[in-house]
């Protein structure tokens, strides 16, 4: 075999293994299975609001909105788990210091769908310069006036002068969510490896 895939090949062993073994903690805790259904039902719905914007190639408000409202209606749910837990966070600072990770890696992916709502606003106020600008052509088109489509070219002028709705400082919070999401990803693997050392 090679290299790759055999590396491949555990890559998915661990993560079968680990699903098998979450699969296993919800059905033996009730408030696990509780929570693993909600979030099911919840990434599920979220899936068919983007599913519906990837068919017509595009993101609509009313999509982001779900996303936002489910990360929302998430973080609510995993505030009421780390209440419940809130003693054993104490105790441990490694706990602790992951709680802090995941509010501030929500914070800013809150933030992140706020910057993509004002992209996606300023992208709609640029398709409506090119909306104005056909009509204007409709409209010259069929005037019989001697200096044509002067007010097409107007509009056209303020699409050109339009700012790209997506700055270079939205890509860097891109980036920063992104790099953050994995860093806890990594910290969240490493904190469930102590843990399965422990118990073995």
């Amino acid at each position: 075999k090679k290299p790759a895939e055999s590396s491949a090949e555990m890559t998915n062993l661990q993560y079968v293994t680990e699903l098998t073994s979450y699969e296993a903690a919800c059905r033996a805790d009730a408030d696990l299975q509780s929570f693993d259904t909600t979030l099911q039902a919840r990434t599920s719905h979220v899936i068919n609001a983007l599913a519906v914007g990837v068919e017509v190639r595009s993101l609509s408000f009313d999509s982001l909105k779900e996303v936002t409202g489910c990360l929302l209606d998430m973080n609510q749910e995993v505030v009421k788990v780390i209440l419940d837990c809130k003693k054993d966070i104490w105790k441990s600072q490694e706990l602790f210091e992951l709680v802090e990770d995941y509010f501030e890696n929500s914070l800013q992916t809150l933030d992140f769908c706020t910057a993509l709502e004002k992209c996606l606003k300023k992208v709609k106020d640029t398709q409506l310069l090119i909306m104005v600008a056909l009509q204007q052509f409709d409209h010259e088109q069929v005037s019989g006036e001697k200096n044509k489509y002067v007010k097409t070219l107007e509009e056209l002028r303020n699409f050109k002068e339009a700012e790209d709705p997506f700055t270079q400082e939205f890509f860097q919070m891109f980036q920063s969510v992104y790099r953050q999401q994995i860093s806890m990803l990594e910290k969240l693997q490493m904190r469930k490896n102590k843990l399965d050392k422990k118990l073995r």
